[in-house]
């Protein structure tokens, strides 16, 4: 079979299938729609068996094309159909009230679907469209959204070719958030935050917080129950005050517990080995090396720094971002000794550096390289598996070339590869979509444009309904968060304030209190002043009440951190991937990784891809819902 067929099989058998009452009428469906599909015997069986287990995955609670709930109207056999209407059964609220955002086009129409905002009768809401008839079951898509004084649904109505269809929809509790700086006390300091790292530096299974500033770093303990102490002094993390730029963690040497870069405005990084919750400082180690192309009177700041094992070797090394130089690259030699290695793998880029970021763009099990400069453009390095770099960033065509401070990345539309954003703090942003073989596109949604200050970002289910959200900072703007509403849309959330600090220098997220909702982290650039400066910590409060399943992962043949691995999850036909990095920007999400299930209460398939290469399967059936699970490499 054409391995390019499958994502279509997959689209045919979702849409097509979905909840039909007698599964002759899908086959006959399949056979007029997907005719084109249909060239042999085995390729109509793998759609009947893709139909069965859709069928039997679904449940009345199931997520169907980004609503929640099930179709119930009836199968037809008609070869000409339409979608003049639809009902909509709302349960979970007594009062509200419902829109249609748009319509996208109907079949092989000329126009484009328009539907009028529902009539709302008793708990039903009754919609008329224009959609014209249609040849097959080709679906008409509308994006419909309903409110209620505490509750709102953004989803997706297929029509498939059913006349009439009905879908149950329950409202749910939205995305809230309650500011805990305060309380938490993580806001009583005037380090002058510039990054922030969640990290669980004492092995105690609650996320810490690091802070690195331009006044000094801190580090809070959790301690539980939302609180958290100065630990700086006892542990020797404070950086002698230095002015701190960013910071990132591993378990640099493989005994079990995080170790510490620090990237200073000298020039020269602060390396700190954790011997217990105690750090000892090792700098010394790579302090004799020089800065790739600086004479003794040039001036370079080290902006940014990042742990990558660039050639899976299980030795963590270190990738160092300058203002005024060439990155470079640090290969560790064993024995926590480092040699410079940037002209040998070519790594070249100089210029006006801020940030770094690894990921494997293209699934080989290596990890690539997106540096990001202000002002200039960005470079994108592909990793051919043998200790060098390629430059793709021009035939990749990811070389931005806004006032970039940070990239993040995930998979934000389900398709297993991973995605990138690129801030841009004086104009519109960019989401480049990854199509596979070092190939992107700029598909940045008219709704993110807005973020036009943005100096920071994150890619998080702040919902836990299966897709990646989107937090941006915007220096002396409001910060603003981005809902994935599906088909490669964001909508920006309204009614939640996350106005704190107005001079934001990072953005690192956790469950920090371990209810399975992801929460928010935000670095303040400046002192502690005033109502609107202070580093901020929101807890996660709502998010509809979906599951959840997190997890932390050993390595043994991989560095133990786990840091490069990615972890794919299946829920129904929704693929999630989530990948471990050593930071974005200044700051470093949690090394745990979460994934939202919607309603899905169980899940259908775990795999990790380990560095080492190692593709671990993990038999889903014994994993149940809202646990936090520890998996180690075989």
């Amino acid at each position: 079979m054409d391995s390019n067929l499958w994502p279509k099989i997959v689209v045919s058998a979702q849409s097509l299938c979905i909840n039909r009452t007698r599964i002759e009428s899908t086959i006959t469906e399949f056979k007029r729609g997907a005719r084109a599909l249909l060239k042999s015997k085995s390729l109509a069986a793998c759609l009947f068996a893709l139909c069965i287990a859709f069928l039997n995955l679904s449940s009345a609670s199931a997520d169907i094309s980004f609503m929640e709930g099930v179709w119930t109207g009836h199968s037809t056999d008609a070869e000409t159909t339409s979608c003049t209407k639809f009902t909509v059964h709302v349960t979970g609220q007594t009062t509200f009230s419902a829109q249609l955002e748009d319509a996208e086009p109907c079949g092989s129409a000329p126009n484009t679907c328009s539907v009028a905002d529902g009539t709302v009768s008793g708990s039903d809401v009754n919609f008329t469209t224009n959609c014209p008839s249609v040849t097959g079951p080709t679906p008409c898509t509308v994006h419909l959204q309903l409110n209620s004084a505490l509750s709102k649904m953004t989803g997706v109505a297929n029509c498939p070719g059913s006349p009439d269809p009905k879908i149950d929809v329950k409202l749910t509790k939205p995305v809230s958030v309650h500011d805990v700086s305060v309380s938490s006390g993580i806001s009583n300091q005037t380090v002058q935050t510039s990054g922030l790292q969640w990290i669980d530096y004492n092995n105690d299974k609650k996320l810490d917080l690091y802070m690195v500033g331009h006044n000094g770093n801190v580090l809070f303990k959790n301690i539980g129950k939302g609180q958290f102490v100065d630990v700086t002094a006892e542990t020797k993390t404070g950086n002698n005050g230095k002015d701190a730029t960013g910071a990132s963690w591993a378990d640099i040497d493989n005994d079990g517990d995080l170790d510490v870069a620090i990237s200073n405005a000298s020039g020269r990084p602060t390396l700190l080995l954790n011997n217990n919750g105690v750090f000892q400082d090792i700098s010394s180690h790579i302090s004799s090396l020089g800065i790739p192309g600086l004479q003794n009177t040039d001036i370079a700041i080290l902006r940014g720094i990042i742990w990558v094992d660039f050639n899976n070797d299980k030795k963590s090394d270190l990738l160092e971002v300058f203002d005024g130089a060439k990155c470079q690259l640090l290969k560790q030699t064993g024995n926590l000794m480092w040699t410079d290695v940037s002209a040998s793998a070519g790594i070249t880029s100089s210029g006006a550096g801020r940030s770094a970021i690894a990921a494997d763009f293209d699934g080989d099990g290596f990890l690539d390289l997106y540096i990001v400069y202000f002002g200039q453009p960005n470079h994108m390095y592909r990793n051919n598996g043998n200790e060098t770099f390629t430059d793709v960033t021009q035939s990749a065509g990811v070389g931005f070339s806004g006032k970039s401070v940070a990239a993040a990345v995930a998979d934000y539309n389900n398709d297993q590869k991973l995605d990138l954003y690129v801030s841009n703090s004086a104009g519109p942003p960019v989401l480049f979509q990854n199509l596979g073989n070092f190939q992107f596109k700029n598909a940045t949604p008219a709704v993110l444009k807005i973020a036009q200050k943005g100096v920071a970002a994150a890619f998080f289910d702040v919902d836990n309904d299966e897709d990646q959200d989107l937090i941006v900072a915007q220096l002396g703007a409001k910060n603003l968060l981005f809902e994935n509403i599906g088909h490669g849309k964001f909508k920006q959330t309204t009614g939640i304030d996350l106005s704190r600090p107005n001079n934001p220098s990072g953005i690192a997220i956790a469950d920090f209190n371990g209810d399975g909702l992801p929460d928010i982290a935000i670095g303040d650039s400046n002192s502690n002043t005033d109502d609107h400066n202070g580093d901020s910590l929101y807890q996660n409060t709502g998010g509809g009440g979906n599951n959840y399943m997190t997890f932390i992962l050993k390595g043994t043949k991989s560095r133990r951190d786990g840091i490069g691995a990615q972890i794919v999850l299946q829920t129904g036909f929704t693929f999630q991937v989530r990948t471990i990095t050593s930071g974005n920007g200044q700051s470093q999400q949690s090394l745990p990784q979460e994934f939202g299930l919607g309603a899905y209460g169980k899940v259908d398939l775990i795999r990790i891809h380990w560095p080492s290469g190692t593709i671990q399967e993990i038999k889903a059936e014994n994993y149940a819902v809202n646990k936090t699970y520890t998996i180690t490499e075989p």
